[in-house]
């Protein structure tokens, strides 16, 4: 899905950054269109599953209710590794017990 798609330019239209006093190219501008499409996807996907953002304090909010910043995102994945492996060690123990 694509949110902003700039006509591109053929090559006679085209100019040198330098000649046209832009910063960025028109593939650069692309890409950086792309990139903000993903995340975008990302974030919507996120929500979708539960999670919450507090924008002002940069807290992301899991479904299960603990919060994560961007430093302490790692732990959220050993977290659910763990919590996957309790679970699997349990449905074991019952297949065995």
């Amino acid at each position: 899905m694509t949110y902003f798609s700039p006509k591109p330019l053929t090559d006679s239209e085209k100019k040198t950054l330098k000649e046209s006093g832009e910063i960025f190219s028109d593939e650069a501008i692309q890409s950086l269109c792309d990139l903000g499409n993903v995340l975008y996807d990302i974030r919507q996907r996120m929500i979708s599953e539960g999670w919450k953002i507090d924008h002002n304090q940069g807290i992301w909010i899991s479904p299960d209710g603990v919060s994560y910043t961007k430093e302490t995102m790692g732990q959220y994945h050993e977290d659910l590794k763990k919590k996957r492996k309790a679970e699997l060690l349990a449905k074991r123990q019952r297949k065995n017990g």
